[in-house]
């Protein structure tokens, strides 16, 4: 506080006769020295007023709070919430130790009083929006509750505190609602605030508990002007809780926090100090808001990269320019000599960098980075300050004595990190003419040599033109799979720091294949034979309904009668067989009945002598099957590296030579799957597939050789780490009728079945393909641990 001036301050203080006494002149500079230390001494002691007491009180004209207080201290009120709490700020005054804990009465809730520097804060909590007329009393000022909104203060409380009121702060404003706001209401539902708890959290953030009865609310979160609003629907909460607790002791981001009803809801208002992240959530019957301090994103000097500016200046200097900004973004910046002239410049809430980048290009300026100190300077200047200093530097390792050292290659193959060494040196004659104009050139060179060295984290002017100098080689160990290089220790250590970098085990990629093949036949056969036999046997005839072969003639014998053309003669008999006047067995061959006998049901008529019989056999078959191929292999393979899935037979066919000969020779016929798997930075795997399903058709063979059947596919897929992908889906569907019969008479209705036959085949395959490619980790070989993924929230 600064010190007050030896004169009354409040409007309200007694006046003092002034009495003027002569002093010898040589006396009056000690004495005004003597008074100055008096004034300085004292003015502490009496510049504050000490409010001793506040004391709640009901009388006719209905309740009001009296504060006593040595004198009466000049004030500001500000009425929040729609009139619920009214804060009242006296100014130069602090509380004494005897005000303790105030109880309301009436429509006063709660009292809080409080001491903050060079005032004390007086806050009261009302259960219904009141009007505030504050009046002198003796000892004190009387503070008086009227019932009739909109109320001002009374004139003697204006003149008693001709103090203007300040506006009220973001904050505050931003979460007054308005005077309108309904007066509070039990909650409809029966909810309520059981009980409120805060604590601190492992991450320094303040966590609010809030015990509810009831069922749970609806809660609304909301940021308003750096405040955290919380509002929850149709929750009624006690009076006993309607107040500011004060959690600043805790050490969070959160100072107090304001609850009070609003209507039929309650309302929460977190003060926090400075930027934060927040997370809401529901536990059983808790509702817990959990604060937390949010880092800003920040440049090395401290400021937000993207923190906008505004400037609105008339022949201002380039320097004074500069000054502006680093005022603004706290940057240390360190101007030449060399910079001079002035602008004009208008800029309105752009980027800070934006409008350092402005100026510094309208002048032909440039800025060297240096730690955290920014150098500005004319263009050319710094240019040939670095060209120095790269000539410098290049100097310095032709003198610098050369040292050996072996360094041990893990995971590359050392002649591949070798040629990449001596591809950046301009000495090595064996780099490619696309690559060796870049490299010849010394303006490009330098240019991937500063790219390199931001990769590396080295300075670029101790890169030069080689990360081999040009006195230094290399020499790889086969046996050991190491380098020898023999460099200055500065180059050596660059190049130890680019192998750490790029010897690093190649990420692989475990792939499982599903291969399906799914193939569903279905086949119908129906036809007839019949014709006739004639014996010269006396015997008595025969009906004979047994199978397929011929057996004999007699009634004894039982067999069946064969339907050729052959003429047979057994002993004592005589007889012959008329061929089949209709011969249309069941088809099998080409379909899914080849190789199936079909079901056969013969019988046949004849005289009681048995020498005229007629032969009848009916045919039929039906056959349904599938088949379902499976085959699950799997393969580990590099990132880009090929891998191939084969799984079939080799075909030999002959193939003349040269000489005239034939030599034999094998064709693949295989099911074959090539994946190339490529890992993308996030996390995604690329795969380059190429599928081929060759079978064989023996049903075609040649004599030269058996035909093959392709099926072939080509794509390129991306796919999430562990995801199946489905690729192929090859689908034939055959279906194929013969029928065949007599002219003429296979068109009879319903006779016209002992003429003909008949064959249906429904031929379906199906060929699939399953890729699931996972990334297996190795990172644990190297020493490198996987990073955590968080859920933030709110923030």
């Amino acid at each position: 506080m600064s010190t007050a001036p030896c004169t009354a301050r409040h409007a309200n203080a007694p006046r003092h006769h002034r009495v003027r006494h002569r002093m010898p002149a040589a006396l009056r500079p000690a004495a005004m020295v003597a008074l100055a230390a008096l004034c300085l001494a004292s003015a502490p002691a009496w510049a504050e007023s000490l409010i001793t007491g506040i004391a709640p009180v009901q009388d006719q004209h209905g309740a009001a709070l009296l504060i006593r207080s040595t004198e009466r201290p000049a004030y500001d009120v500000n009425t929040l919430n729609g009139g619920y709490r009214v804060q009242i700020d006296f100014s130069d005054a602090h509380f004494a130790n005897s005000v303790g804990t105030v109880h309301g009465e009436g429509v006063i809730q709660d009292v809080l009083a409080e001491n903050l520097p060079g005032k004390a804060r007086l806050d009261l909590l009302l259960k219904t929006p009141q009007a505030i007329m504050i009046e002198p009393a003796p000892g004190g000022y009387r503070i008086a509750l009227v019932a009739e909104k909109g109320a001002a203060p009374s004139t003697a409380a204006a003149a008693a505190a001709p103090v203007a009121t300040p506006a009220p702060s973001p904050a505050a404003a931003a979460v007054e609602p308005s005077a309108s706001a309904p007066v509070p209401l039990p909650a409809a539902n029966g909810t309520s605030v059981a009980d409120l708890g805060f604590k601190r959290g492992k991450e320094g953030g303040g966590i609010l508990d809030l015990t509810i009865n009831g069922s749970q609310p609806q809660m609304n979160v909301t940021r308003e002007d750096g405040a955290l609003v919380v509002d929850l629907k149709d929750t009624q909460l006690p009076a006993s809780y309607a107040h500011r607790f004060d959690v600043n002791q805790f050490g969070t981001p959160v100072q107090y926090i304001d609850s009070y009803p609003r209507g039929a809801n309650t309302r929460l208002v977190f003060a926090i100090n400075g930027p934060f992240e927040y997370s809401a959530y529901q536990l059983g019957n808790h509702l817990l808001v959990n604060v937390r301090a949010k880092p800003a994103t920040e440049t090395a000097a401290g400021v937000a990269a993207d923190a906008r500016l505004s400037m609105d200046f008339q022949n201002i200097s380039v320097r004074d320019a500069l000054q502006v900004i680093a005022d603004f973004t706290h940057q240390n910046i360190v101007v030449s000599n060399n910079v001079t002239g002035t602008l004009t410049i208008r800029l309105k809430n752009v980027p800070w960098e934006q409008a350092f980048k402005v100026i510094l290009d309208s002048q032909g300026l440039a800025v060297k980075h240096i730690g955290t100190i920014l150098w500005v300077a004319p263009a050319n200047q710094i240019s040939t300050q670095e060209e120095a200093e790269l000539k410098a530097a290049a100097s310095k390792r032709k003198l610098e004595p050369l040292v050996t050292e072996l360094i041990p290659i893990k995971y590359a193959r050392a002649t591949e990190i070798a040629q990449l060494l001596q591809g950046f040196s301009q000495q090595n004659n064996s780099i490619p003419p696309s690559e060796g104009a870049a490299y010849g050139n010394t303006a490009a060179t330098a240019a991937q040599n500063a790219a390199l060295a931001a990769a590396l984290g080295i300075p670029s002017s101790t890169l030069g033109n080689s990360l081999l100098g040009s006195r230094g080689s290399v020499a790889v160990v086969t046996r050991t799979n190491s380098l020898l290089v023999r460099d200055t220790p500065q180059d050596i250590d660059n190049i130890k720091k680019l192998i750490a970098k790029i010897d690093r085990p190649v990420p692989q990629v475990l792939i499982e294949a599903r291969i399906v093949q799914i193939t569903t036949n279905a086949a119908q056969s129906l036809g007839v034979q019949w014709g006739g036999t004639y014996t010269s046997n006396t015997g008595s005839g025969v009906i004979n309904l047994s199978g397929t072969g011929a057996s004999g003639t007699t009634s004894t014998q039982g067999g069946s009668f064969p339907l050729t053309g052959s003429t047979t003669t057994t002993t004592g008999t005589t007889g012959f067989s008329v061929p089949a006047l209709v011969n249309l067995p069941a088809p099998t061959a080409g379909t899914a009945l080849a190789g199936v006998n079909p079901a056969s049901l013969a019988f046949a008529l004849g005289t009681a002598s048995g020498s005229r019989v007629i032969d009848l056999q009916l045919q039929a078959l039906q056959v349904a099957n599938k088949a379902k191929i499976i085959s699950s292999p799997k393969v580990l393979t590099a990132d880009n590296e090929k891998a191939v899935i084969q799984q079939g037979q080799e075909i030999p066919y002959q193939q003349a030579t040269s000489s005239g000969a034939t030599s034999v020779s094998f064709k693949k016929a295989v099911l074959s799957l090539d994946v190339t798997p490529h890992i993308a930075p996030n996390g995604k795997i690329t795969m380059d597939v190429s599928a081929t399903n060759d079978q064989p058709n023996y049903a075609q063979a040649l004599p030269t050789g058996v035909p093959i059947n392709t099926q072939s596919v080509k794509t390129k897929l991306l796919v999430a780490n562990g995801q199946t992908v489905v690729i192929g889906g090859i689908f034939t569907d055959t279906h194929s009728n013969f029928n065949t019969g007599i002219p003429l008479l296979k068109d009879i209705p319903g006779l016209g079945w002992l003429f003909k036959s008949r064959t249906n085949n429904i031929a379906q395959t199906e060929l699939l393909i399953f890729l699931t490619p996972k990334v297996i980790n190795d990172g644990a070989q190297d020493g490198s641990a996987g990073g955590e993924t968080s859920l933030a929230s709110g923030g």
